[in-house]
């Protein structure tokens, strides 16, 4: 596990449209300066949300199943979160909602969904992989 965060406890201050997109909008936070493209509908401004910000690996759960088409990795074995761009705004990593609707503490929630950093589990493949030479 990291010792730097991957999780953020973040508030919506606003959900700007993204032109030509009727189904997504772009979500900004009041604690800190990420964007990431959420789902119309599901987030309002003031809402609080779990930040997963780029570089985190997610392991293969249910609840993250909807990441499998694009963020799936084999040589991870789990969803790498990056930076993409759609709608010509980037979007910088994923925001999801605790089950019972609260955010989880950031350090509880990377730790009860079993996330590292891309940077730990890069370490880990080498150390691995020297073994076996």
């Amino acid at each position: 596990m990291s010792d730097k965060p991957l999780a953020y406890v973040s508030s919506v201050k606003s959900l700007d449209a993204i032109e030509g997109k009727d189904r997504i909008v772009l979500a900004r936070f009041k604690n800190h300066a990420w964007q990431v493209i959420v789902q119309k509908g599901p987030f309002e401004p003031g809402d609080k949300a779990v930040h997963i910000e780029t570089g985190a690996i997610l392991p293969v759960r249910y609840e993250f199943k909807f990441l499998e088409a694009k963020c799936f990795s084999a040589k991870y074995d789990g969803y790498k979160i990056k930076t993409i761009r759609m709608g010509g705004v980037y979007s910088e990593g994923i925001v999801v909602r605790g089950e019972d609707g609260s955010p989880y503490a950031p350090e509880a929630f990377s730790k009860m969904h079993g996330m590292m950093s891309f940077k730990v589990i890069n370490q880990r493949f080498r150390i691995k992989h020297q073994e076996k030479e």
